[in-house]
């Protein structure tokens, strides 16, 4: 069986499945027609998640998803006060920053500009940051805000 894995131009896997094809043309032909850009990989133990995996469009092999090595994170429990803070240091220019509250609304959303995120927490709380940056796994990690650290 071969796995076949259909990505988009950014070499992210849209869609991946194992087919058995003794003459390796059928499917091959079916996805040519549909316009689909895939890889094949003959002898594959399973289906790879996307998350983890991605096509390296240069080479047209599959490669694991790296991850944001540099990123550092100082306190992950915080005063709530607009004092006490929590820096991240790291990131890499260009990477989305998403910010959001247990209940999952969004109260930041937005491209770094430098390699520093500094975050105050005014109210007893707890928020999730997810660093997004291709082809890098997602960052995540939580702040939490307390009345005594």
């Amino acid at each position: 069986m071969s796995l076949y894995c259909i990505y988009l131009p950014d070499g992210s896997i849209r869609h991946s499945t194992k087919v058995y094809d003794p003459d390796g043309l059928k499917y091959d032909e079916q996805l040519k027609e549909r316009g689909e850009t895939f890889i094949t990989v003959p002898e594959s133990p399973g289906l790879l998640p996307p998350d983890l995996w991605y096509v390296h469009t240069g080479a047209l092999e599959l490669r694991e998803r790296p991850i944001m090595k540099n990123v550092r994170i100082d306190k992950t429990r915080i005063k709530c006060d607009d004092k006490d803070t929590s820096i991240t240091s790291g990131i890499p220019t260009g990477t989305r920053i998403l910010v959001i509250m247990f209940d999952g609304t969004i109260i930041n959303d937005a491209m770094s500009q430098g390699p520093l995120l500094e975050i105050t927490l005014p109210v007893e709380c707890t928020v999730r940051v997810i660093l997004q940056k291709w082809p890098y796994r997602d960052y995540i990690y939580e702040i939490e805000g307390v009345l005594q650290p």
